[in-house]
């Protein structure tokens, strides 16, 4: 009889990973299928040892056997290199939903986070941009303007021997008699004689008309303002006009009500803190003096132009001869409008620009202008429901001189005061030097005539009555360290009252004003109009 060899199926493959991972029941099945393939195994070793013993040919191959050959076809040999198979792990109901909790908690937690942080950002910057600054609470600020306990005022040091004492020779400044030594500085107004028989003021607030700004509203402003917080304050006010770039305060404007004392001795004069006895400001040190008076926060808009109004009633009196010519030309106006409106245009170039997005690299439209006071005459006359009177005047002040050649749009405007006009260089040439010489000869240099066009430049107020050859040296004569010549101080004299003159006009004739924010000038005629006139009423 022949002996039966089992064949390993094809399908065996040691590699698969899912052989390794049988249950149970199926190592049991494997092991009762070995048991019967030893059973058969034996019986056929039994059959052929019988078959030996009586004799029958068999083979070669017939004395070998196959029994090493035999493989399980479902499950293959462990390997020593691979791990023991491990079982399928199983869940409860009650962990699955644990787990699904957490996960729930951990996501809400990062989103939550995420949405305070986004949240956090966009309040860092609307702070920064300085939309809630006038919002809320400022702990701060009042913590800051709280008197220091710890300052002590100079005179009362020098009392305490905390400082040494200046001596009688530096005793009053530019307040002392005649015997006491010159000290530099000029007060407005101020008679060193008469002055010497008064006392030294309890407190003062001396303002320092010196600022590196070439512009005249600025300095008017911080002057208004400065005056009413002294007042506010019961101080005594004085001016020092010694450094100012536009000459002596007197020849532009009448000196400010003295008070019935001297100034201080200069030593006594500080620059901070705001709650010493004897303070001098300047223009960097004005806005944190202002703070400090308590005129800041929420609502600080109305206050300070209310502030600015008190200083302008009281020191806004243009020297006697620009005041009359002023009163006249208003009178004219008012008369030659009759009934009718009076729209005053105050349009500002040079260097400064407008704060509109769309202009920020030029200068408002006159057509914008012309617009806006038709279309202010047009409500006057809706609101009163009457034409009577004469026509609507519209009054122009600029500082280009050439805003009007050319525009239609203003062909009707008025200038609000020819008493000093800021000439263009068209209109400084004489009319035989604008024809074009023969180019065939020769002819002696003519140095051409630089007017205004353009408007107010910082750069040509500072070279004014400029006497150099070199016209590369950058800076004036101020900047050089040298005090600025006489015919300088006298053009920017003439400068300084031609802008006073325009502002005192408009203030006084319009009944609206158009003008660009932008401008010193616009918040200057606000001040002089007062709020109610130029912003309830819509006169602005």
């Amino acid at each position: 009889m022949t002996p039966k060899m089992m064949v390993a199926p094809p399908r065996i493959n040691l590699r698969r990973a899912a052989s390794y991972n049988n249950s149970q029941q199926q190592q049991h099945q494997h092991q009762h299928q070995h048991q019967h393939q030893q059973q058969q195994q034996q019986q056929q070793q039994q059959r052929q040892q019988q078959q030996h013993d009586a004799g029958g040919p068999l083979s070669a191959t017939s004395r070998f056997g196959f029994e090493h050959v035999v493989f399980l076809a479902s499950s293959p040999p462990p390997s020593p290199s691979l791990p023991r198979p491990r079982g399928r792990r199983t869940w409860s109901r009650a962990g699955a939903r644990a787990r699904t909790k957490k996960r729930r908690v951990r996501r809400v937690l990062c989103s939550g986070g995420v949405v305070l942080l986004a949240l956090w950002i966009v309040a860092r910057l609307f702070c920064r941009s300085g939309g809630s600054l006038a919002d809320g609470p400022r702990p701060l600020l009042s913590h800051h303007r709280k008197p220091d306990p710890n300052y002590v005022d100079v005179d009362e040091a020098e009392r305490a021997g905390l400082l040494p004492s200046a001596g009688a020779g530096a005793g009053a400044g530019a307040g002392a008699g005649a015997g006491t030594e010159q000290r530099s500085g000029h007060f407005v107004g101020l008679d060193v004689a008469a002055a010497a028989e008064k006392p030294v003021c309890t407190s003062s607030l001396t303002v320092l008309l010196e600022s590196s700004d070439a512009g005249l509203g600025r300095s008017l402003l911080m002057l208004w303002m400065l005056y009413a917080l002294a007042a506010e304050q019961q101080r005594a006010f004085f001016v020092d006009d010694s450094r100012w770039a536009y000459g002596r305060y007197g020849d532009l404007l009448q000196p400010p009500p003295l008070p019935a004392c001297r100034p201080p001795p200069r030593h006594e004069m500080v620059p901070c803190p705001a709650q010493a006895r004897h303070l001098v400001v300047s223009a960097s040190t004005a806005s944190d003096v202002l703070l400090e008076g308590g005129h800041g926060g929420e609502g600080s808009t109305r206050r300070l132009l209310g502030l600015a109004g008190v200083g302008y009633r009281r020191l806004f009196a243009l020297v006697e001869d620009d005041a009359g010519y002023v009163e006249r030309r208003v009178r004219q106006l008012r008369e030659r409008a009759g009934g009718a409106p009076v729209v005053g245009l105050h349009i500002r170039r040079g260097d400064r620009h407008p704060f509109e997005f769309q202009y920020r690299d030029t200068y408002i439209p006159i057509e914008v202008f012309a617009d806006r006071a038709r279309g202010l005459v047009e409500a006057h006359y809706n609101e009163t429901r009457t034409t009577k009177g004469g026509e609507a005047v519209t009054v122009l002040a600029s500082d280009d001189p050439t805003v009007l050649h050319g525009q239609s749009d203003l062909s009707d405007a008025v200038l609000a005061q020819q008493r000093i006009r800021l000439a263009s260089g068209a209109e400084e040439q004489p009319s035989k030097t604008r024809t074009s010489p023969d180019p065939r000869f020769m002819h002696r240099f003519t140095d051409e005539g630089h007017g205004w066009e353009g408007g107010f430049f910082s750069l040509v107020f500072w070279n004014l009555g400029a006497q150099r050859k070199n016209n590369a040296i950058p800076q004036d004569d101020d900047e050089a360290g040298g005090p600025p010549s006489d015919q300088t101080l006298r053009l920017r004299g003439f400068v300084a009252r031609a802008y006073m003159m325009d502002l005192a006009v408009l203030a006084g004739a319009s009944d609206k004003v158009v003008c660009a924010v932008s401008a010193m000038g616009c918040r200057l005629l606000a001040v002089m109009m007062g709020w109610e006139r130029a912003f309830e009423q819509g006169g602005g």
